[in-house]
């Protein structure tokens, strides 16, 4: 399906996958391809450097990767480690034009001031046709319910801005340019719910992939 043929409500996407691994999607997406992964140090640079990180995933797959980040203390362990293509630099700025195949942003769009810029960005950044791949927490899993029951409260990140569902993300991007290419529950387990050690939640009611194509 060529550019511009994508359905631009995600709800039009069918078969969505009910179970799918996230080092499986962002393996396929990432193979053979030039990457940038926005966000690469995950937190912490120690978090980087775990083979189950969005970023060791991605440098396994990739014909190469260029990873960015805005700490910068974290980067400079990665590199002392021996990554190397990273460089500082704000994901809602990208300091790229028509580079990539693929951009990867694992859970960082709910961090960020301004989405809306950074889409815009990556659609610079993204040669015509790219793919831009994004991983964001579903603010309507069910240990969200369960903790508003039992607690009252609502369980988030303090260093959250904003929370995205497949369709509010939609919306968002085709007003930066992009079309949806694919939706992806996420397989999961419960977080910190008392039954995490015991269940699997069904579709992944956890985390959400989203694949956005650059339009031409």
């Amino acid at each position: 399906m060529g550019p511009g043929l994508f359905p631009r409500n995600w709800s039009e996407l069918t078969p969505v996958p009910q179970q799918v691994e996230k080092a499986e999607l962002l393996t396929i997406f990432a193979r053979g391809a030039f990457v940038l992964d926005c966000g690469c140090v995950a937190h912490t640079a120690a978090r980087a450097l775990e083979p189950s990180s969005i970023h060791s995933i991605v440098r396994a797959a990739a014909s190469r990767v260029v990873g960015i980040d805005v700490l910068a203390k974290d980067l400079a362990q990665l590199l002392h480690r021996g990554f190397t293509n990273l460089c500082c630099a704000n994901a809602e700025h990208l300091p790229f034009l028509d580079c990539f195949d693929v951009v990867i942003a694992g859970d960082i769009i709910e961090h960020l001031s301004c989405p809306g810029s950074f889409l815009r960005s990556v659609w610079l950044a993204l040669k015509p046709g790219g793919t831009l791949v994004i991983t964001t927490p579903n603010p309507f899993y069910i240990n969200q319910f369960l903790s508003i029951v039992a607690s009252n409260q609502i369980t988030v990140n303090d260093e959250h801005t904003c929370w995205f569902d497949p369709q509010t993300l939609t919306q968002l991007a085709t007003r930066h340019g992009f079309d949806v290419a694919s939706v992806h529950w996420l397989l999961d387990t419960w977080g910190n719910h008392a039954l995490a050690p015991f269940l699997r939640v069904p579709r992944s009611w956890v985390k959400t992939l989203v694949a956005l194509r650059r339009n031409l």
